[in-house]
Formats: structure tokens, C-alpha cells, sequence
């Protein structure tokens, strides 16, 4: 997946879409709340309407047709309830005698959707209300569902519409005033570095160069403030660190000498083998000390360049390695093989050190039951090259491969290594932008790897 690819994958699986959905749901939650109630205020008003028509045909209806029922005119009767079926939403109209026989009728009736409505109708004689019959009306709601119908379909779907270009257009607001500025932070985060000269964050908007200061610009403000805090303290932290062990590498040098000169002084006249034993151990220990302040020293250094970046002769380099390890390596009969090993685009002591302490580790835990055979080979690999420093010994389990990384970690009490050369590496490998990782090498024992920029084409 290129980088591209996946900036414009989080962009839009990020904050602005969570954004942007929630505003989305919660809409439509409101755009469905409001349909409804305005759906039922409509319908209601449609029913009413209907029901009002219902209470009107009797108060214009009911003397006509009394009056027509009394003396018996069936043809007035009929003409009468055709003009109210010919009223909106009537479904069926009829006029019943007093016998309760049908006079009139229009229409076929139903028994849903409807209302229906029945009045009693009297005829006013000699001052007395006599009952001539009964006239039914039944008025169908189909058209005010119908409308209703119609109305729920207009009105979800320019509000379905709406709703979704509101919420595009704020994702989109949110992705330019925000969003983009956020996966900026996260990019400028990324690459702060502690004891690096960090750049500034800026962020490419014009409310930065207003008096009043908003989130976004508060946030810059504080990160970098961080970042100089951070760089300050490591700073001070590393200058600590780095004067203390050069000055403790001094008194330890100094009593290895001492030692060694008390050592070769009582030669002749110390008997006591226990004393002589105590001698040799003070003078090995007090080397120990100095090796492992040299470490920490190197440790503390190898986060950042001590000379010119440039493109470095590897073979030559780790062929000086190899002329300064030429005693223990004739001494212990070591084979060392050198394959192709490209330049590489670094400062050339963190070089020398990161091939000192690989060579180093085959060289004091690659020996087993044959003899030792090392290869250190080097291939391109796109912008950078990748090398290997392989042995024939042991090897290391894989459980304990991630562990040899870790300051002062050692899986044997064996040799004069100071736990910490490993870490060195790994440090050095990782400043440059690779990694460093142990794998078993072929036909077993221990391969080191780790990644350099290349210091020139493949």
C-alpha cells in the first residue's frame, strides 16, 4: 500500500467520517421525527376536513330531505343524495324510511378507511318533530391516505437529500478547517526526534497569523514548546551522561595500570598465589569498567552523526576492523569472508562501530564445536542496503533474539562484552531511518542484519 494511498485511507476513515456519520444518523433521526409530525399534522387536517364536510351535510340536508320523505317523493329524495355522493371523499350515501326501508342510495360501502356518520331525520308538523327516517353518510379517508402517501415520499426523499449534502458538506468544512491539519500534526509527531534540530510546526492557514489564537493554533504552540522541552532536557540529560562516563573511564584506567604495574612489581617476590589472583582480578575488573563506560559513551553518541554524513567505503572500513582484530582472529584461527558490501550514506565512526560490534559478537559468542567461519555481505535494496554479519556457531533461540537488543542484556556470563554492543547497533540502524533484527543464518549459527541508506546507485 503506498504512503499516498494510505493518507487518503485514514483521511477519510478517520475523525471527519466518524464526524460526519454521526452528524449524518443524528439528522436523519430528526429529519425522520419532523416528517412524522408533520405527516400526522397534515393527515389530522385532511380528516378534519373531511369530518367538517360530514357535519355540514346535515345542517343543509336534513329539512330538504325530511320534507321530501313525508310526502313520499322518492325522486327528490335521489336527486338529493346524488348531489351530496357528488361531494369530495363520499363513499356512500343512503336514506332509510321510518320502516327503516331504503329510499336512495349511491355509492358501495366499506368498512375501512371510512367515517361514517348517521342522522336522524324529522319532520316539523303541527309544531311537532315527527321521524320520517334516517340519513347515512360514509365518507372514505383513501384520498387523505393517498396524500399522506405522496407527501411521505416527497418530503424523505429532499430530506434524505438534504440531509446527506449537509453532511457532506460539513466532512468536507471538517477535513479543510481541521482534518487536514490533524494528519499534519501526526506527520510533524512522527518525526520529532529527541537531541535533533526538530522544525517548527507550522500549519498552512491564515488564521496562524491573527492575533487571536484557536485550538488548532494553540496546539501548534504547545507542541513545539514541547519539543523544545524535550530537546533541552535530552540535551542536558546526554551531556550528563556523556562527561560522567568519560570521567569515570579515568580513575578505572588508572587502577587497571596500577594494578598491572603492582602485578609485574611483586612478580619476583609475592608468593601468595591468592594475593596474585586478587591482582589479576582487580586489573580485569577495572578494564571491564572502562570498556563498559566506553559502551555507554558510544550508546549515548550513536542517536546522532559524529562527523560528516557521506558516502562511506564499507570494505575499506571493515577492513580496518579487521586489522585491529587481527590478533584474536589468527589467534583463534577465524575465518572471515567478505562479500559484496556497497557504500553506505553515513558518518563513518557510527560505521566503524556498528561492523566493530557485530564482528565483536561472532567473535566472542560464535565459537562452538568448528571452527569459526564469519561473512559479511551487503545487497541494495532500493534506496538502501542491507547487511548481514553471519556465523557458524551456535546461533541464538529464537525467544531470546529480540532480548540481545537491550542495554546490558546478555544471555551467557561468558566473554568480556559489556551488554551493551548490540544496543549500539540497533541505535545506530535505527537513527538512519532502517532496523536492525537477528535471524538464524543458513546451515545454522547467527546472522546479524541491519539497513543503512544507500551511499550510492545499486
Amino acid at each position: 500500500m503506498s504512503e499516498s494511498y494510505k493518507l487518503k485511507y485514514q483521511k477519510w476513515r478517520g475523525i471527519g467520517r466518524k464526524f460526519a456519520l454521526q452528524i449524518l444518523a443524528f439528522s436523519s433521526l430528526v429529519t425522520l421525527l419532523s416528517t412524522a409530525l408533520q405527516l400526522t399534522i397534515e393527515f389530522n387536517r385532511d380528516v378534519t376536513i373531511i369530518e367538517n364536510v360530514l357535519d355540514q351535510i346535515p345542517k343543509s340536508y336534513s329539512n330538504s330531505l325530511a320534507s321530501s320523505l313525508w310526502v313520499t317523493s322518492q325522486k327528490d329524495v335521489r336527486l338529493q343524495v346524488e348531489g351530496i355522493f357528488r361531494l369530495p371523499d363520499m363513499q356512500y350515501i343512503e336514506v332509510r324510511s321510518e320502516q327503516g326501508q331504503i329510499v336512495a342510495s349511491a355509492g358501495e360501502p366499506q368498512d375501512t378507511r371510512v367515517r361514517r356518520q348517521a342522522t336522524s331525520l324529522y319532520f316539523d308538523y303541527l309544531d311537532k318533530q315527527i321521524f320520517v327516517g334516517k340519513l347515512v353518510v360514509v365518507a372514505t379517508l383513501e384520498g387523505a391516505y393517498r396524500h399522506l402517501k405522496d407527501k411521505v415520499m416527497v418530503i424523505l426523499i429532499t430530506q434524505t437529500i438534504k440531509t446527506f449534502l449537509v453532511s457532506l458538506f460539513i466532512l468536507f468544512l471538517f477535513q479543510r478547517l481541521v482534518g487536514r491539519h490533524l494528519h499534519h500534526i501526526a506527520r510533524h509527531s512522527e518525526l520529532i526526534d529527541a537531541g535533533s534540530e526538530n522544525q517548527l510546526l507550522t500549519l498552512d492557514r491564515a488564521s496562524t497569523q491573527k492575533p487571536y489564537k484557536d485550538e488548532l493554533d494553540q496546539l501548534t504552540s504547545s507542541l513545539n514548546n514541547m519539543s523544545r522541552r524535550i530537546n533541552t532536557a535530552y540535551g542536558e540529560l546526554q551531556r550528563f551522561a556523556e562527561i560522567t562516563a568519560h570521567h569515570l573511564q579515568e580513575p578505572a584506567g588508572r587502577i587497571a595500570r596500577y594494578a598491572e604495574r603492582l602485578a609485574a612489581q611483586l612478580s619476583g617476590r609475592l608468593d601468595d598465589p591468592e594475593a596474585r589472583l586478587s591482582l589479576e582480578y582487580i586489573g580485569q575488573q577495572a578494564r571491564h569498567q572502562k570498556n563498559l563506560l566506553r559502551d555507554v559513551q558510544r550508546y549515548l553518541a550513536s542517536g546522532q552523526p559524529r562527523g560528516e554524513v557521506k558516502a562511506v567505503d564499507v570494505r575499506a572500513a571493515v577492513a580496518k576492523i579487521l586489522d585491529r582484530m587481527a590478533v584474536r582472529i589468527n589467534t583463534a584461527g577465524v575465518e572471515v569472508t567478505l562479500g559484496d558490501l556497497p557504500a553506505a550514506l553515513i558518518d563513518t565512526p557510527r560505521l566503524m562501530d556498528l561492523f566493530e560490534v557485530a564482528l565483536d559478537n561472532a567473535l566472542s559468542y560464535g565459537r562452538g564445536s568448528q571452527s569459526l567461519r564469519i561473512a559479511v555481505e551487503g545487497r541494495h535494496l532500493g534506496e538502501r542496503v542491507r547487511y548481514s554479519v553471519s556465523d557458524n556457531g551456535p546461533g541464538i533461540e529464537a525467544d531470546f533474539r529480540e532480548r540481545v537488543f537491550r542495554v546490558f542484556e546478555r544471555l551467557t556470563t561468558t566473554g568480556e562484552g559489556t551488554g551493551i554492543g548490540l544496543a549500539i547497533l540497533r541505535r545506530v540502524a535505527e537513527s538512519t531511518g532502517g532496523r536492525a533484527w537477528v535471524e538464524e543464518a543458513p546451515g545454522g549459527g547467527c546472522r546479524i542484519l541491519f539497513d543503512l541508506p544507500a551511499g550510492g546507485p545499486s
